[in-house]
């Protein structure tokens, strides 16, 4: 770089060095939507710095247009691989400019880019509100293609706000042009949120129908995040609707394994969560803890807040039935701290469930009734409560249980006390609620024979604590290669398949 400004040529090289990765984004929009996106996720994330550079210097040459450009370009990379935070930080400095004031195709892009990404962060409100102008000025413009993406991402946030008609209203409008166009992608993405909103309005069958014809749809065109996306969303109508663990787990292990394969950390802690919810209903609660840690391990990670708290209020439930009510107030406490520092709760009436039931372990009877009381709120405001209401059956388990230890008018009072309150209210009566301090009646294991060396074991507990192999190389002062070696000899000890059972493994013995 000194040698090139000492010769006036920084600015050349720096022109030819954007522009050179201005193709490659032109290029990777196309290959992100095909049968070759792995290649290109992997080629982007490992180009990520100079295109991150490429971004900086055509801004700072007063060239935003084209730099919001590049970025529309690559917004697959940083949506899937969550790079959320770079992303919004991008997105504000671009907004905080003159360019971005008038009603332009750059604003349009540079809105789209902050409702989609703001949507995956749980930030249903600001993502609509965007969505919403970014839309109108598309109409505009007369691009089909952007209104059609926009509508896709209106669709999904009206949906995570439990605002079922509104998603209707768009997906009416968004799945014929869809299906006109015939792009893969884009009407596998329509078609897995049409399925969506016939779940949320009380027509799982319906909704199955579509998951598998956008899955069909998918596979045709090569999609494999979509197509990772659609069984999931089959594997959730297995276990919550058929109650078939068998088949929940394959397709959660295949959208899985696929998630691992393009890098997908913004759906890999929801699918870690969906089958620790299998291995707690298969009764293997290590398994679900060890899930569970995975999932909160990546979602700090990625800056996903509303996934961390959910996979917290898992573990909570996972530590009450281990027994371990420590352990499982802790766990509460730090999903709900979580969500009090989200802009607007979610759904939250399955958490205020296992409130109850920790409440109920605790011998507070009257707490329990409040917290039932409140989640029954929640489920009759948000529509989207019937698709993910799971465990079945625990709400009025917990309910007859606390009426039982209170009589049926104390309960009834206790009860109704709560149902006014909003989200918010529940979520500080939890925060306030005195937790228990009762020593933890959770039996240890006897640590078994493992054979692994001091080096091993190392490897094995920051493995439990969900750091990846580079990760693991950064803290020990290892190459990734010698690590990958160590997490190689370590399953072949244990005579294990995969991290998941080994994080298991360890959390069983102690070791974590």
């Amino acid at each position: 770089m000194a040698q090139l400004a000492e010769r006036d040529e920084l600015v050349a090289a720096r022109d030819a060095h954007a522009a050179f990765y201005q193709g490659m984004a032109i290029q990777a929009r196309a290959g992100l939507r095909g049968p070759n996106q792995a290649w290109w996720f992997r080629r982007l994330e490992v180009e990520h710095g100079n295109l991150r550079e490429a971004m900086s210097w055509l801004t700072t040459t007063d060239r935003v247009p084209e730099a919001v450009e590049l970025f529309s370009q690559i917004l697959y990379l940083m949506l899937v691989h969550a790079h959320f935070s770079e992303g919004r930080q991008l997105l504000a400095d671009w907004f905080a400019r003159a360019e971005l004031e008038s009603r332009t195709r750059t604003r349009a892009l540079a809105l789209h880019a902050d409702g989609l990404l703001a949507v995956n962060l749980g930030e249903a409100a600001s993502a609509i509100a965007s969505l919403m102008e970014a839309l109108e000025l598309f109409r505009e413009f007369g691009d089909r293609e952007m209104t059609i993406f926009s509508l896709n991402v209106l669709k999904f946030a009206y949906s995570t706000s439990c605002d079922v008609q509104r998603a209707r209203v768009a997906n009416d409008e968004c799945l014929p042009i869809t299906r006109a166009t015939g792009d893969a992608r884009d009407l596998a993405l329509a078609l897995n949120h049409h399925a969506t909103i016939c779940w949320d309005e009380g027509d799982p069958h319906r909704a199955r129908e579509v998951f598998e014809e956008g899955l069909a749809v998918a596979r045709r065109g090569g999609d494999l995040w979509m197509v990772a996306i659609a069984l999931g969303s089959l594997g959730l109508l297995a276990l919550i609707i058929d109650n078939d663990l068998s088949r929940a787990h394959r397709l959660f292990n295949e959208s899985m394994t696929i998630q691992e394969g393009l890098g997908d950390k913004r759906s890999l802690p929801v699918t870690h969560n969906n089958l620790a919810a299998v291995a707690r209903a298969q009764g293997d609660l290590e398994l679900a803890q060890a899930h569970l840690r995975m999932s909160a391990s990546i979602a700090q990670e990625t800056g996903q807040e509303a996934s961390e708290a959910f996979a917290h209020l898992d573990l909570s439930a996972v530590a009450r039935l281990q027994h371990d009510l420590q352990r499982s107030a802790w766990e509460l406490r730090q999903g709900f701290s979580l969500l009090q520092r989200r802009p607007q709760p979610p759904d939250i009436a399955a958490q205020l469930d296992e409130a109850a039931a920790l409440a109920l372990a605790n011998g507070d009877a009257p707490q329990a009734a409040r917290f039932l009381g409140a989640s029954n709120s929640s489920l009759r405001e948000g529509e989207a409560s019937i698709r993910m209401s799971w465990p079945l059956g625990e709400h009025e388990q917990f309910a007859t249980h606390a009426r039982e230890l209170l009589g049926e008018t104390p309960f009834e009072r206790y009860y109704a006390e709560a149902r006014a309150w909003s989200a918010d209210d529940a979520v500080v009566a939890v925060l306030a609620w005195e937790l228990p301090t009762t020593v933890s009646r959770h039996s240890e294991e006897a640590i078994p024979t493992h054979r692994l060396s001091a080096r091993e074991l190392d490897v094995l507990r920051l493995m439990a604590n969900g750091l990846s192999n580079q990760q693991i190389a950064d803290d020990l002062f290892l190459s990734r290669r010698t690590v990958t070696s160590h997490v190689t000899s370590i399953l072949a000890k244990l005579d294990l398949t995969s991290r998941t059972q080994a994080v298991a493994f360890a959390i069983r013995s102690g070791i974590a």
